[in-house]
C-alpha cells in the first residue's frame, strides 16, 4: 500500500512539473469560429491579432485552434481544425515575422 502511495505522489508530481513547464513555454492560445478569432489564454500582439483575423476570413474558417509557443528561441504555431494547407503556412508567416519577445510581452484580449 505504501508503495502504490509513493507512486501515485511521484506520479502526481511529475504531471504537475511537466504542466507548469508547457504552460511557461505557452504564449497564447486563440480559437477560431465562423472566422472570429477570440483569445482563449495568454496574449498576442493587437497588430498579430488582426493579422490572423485576416488570414481566417479567406476564406473563412469555421473552427480552429491556434496554439503560439515559445520553441527553442521562436515562436512555434500549432494548428488544428479546418484550416487550409495555404492559410496554415499564412498563419505561420505572420506569427514568424514577428520577434518572440514581442509576442511574449503582448497581452491583447480581443480580436
Amino acid at each position: 500500500m505504501d508503495a502504490v502511495f509513493v507512486a501515485l505522489v511521484l506520479f502526481a508530481a511529475v504531471g504537475l512539473v511537466m504542466a507548469a513547464s508547457w504552460s511557461a513555454t505557452r504564449l497564447c492560445v486563440l480559437e477560431v469560429e465562423q472566422g472570429a478569432v477570440s483569445v482563449k489564454s495568454g496574449g498576442v500582439a493587437p497588430g498579430i491579432l488582426s493579422d490572423i483575423a485576416d488570414v481566417v476570413q479567406r476564406p473563412k474558417v469555421r473552427r480552429a485552434t491556434l496554439r503560439i509557443s515559445r520553441r527553442g528561441g521562436q515562436a512555434e504555431l500549432r494548428v488544428t481544425g479546418d484550416v487550409s494547407e495555404a492559410q496554415k503556412q499564412q498563419l505561420r508567416n505572420v506569427v514568424g515575422r514577428v520577434p518572440l519577445a514581442k509576442l511574449r510581452n503582448a497581452r491583447a484580449k480581443k480580436a
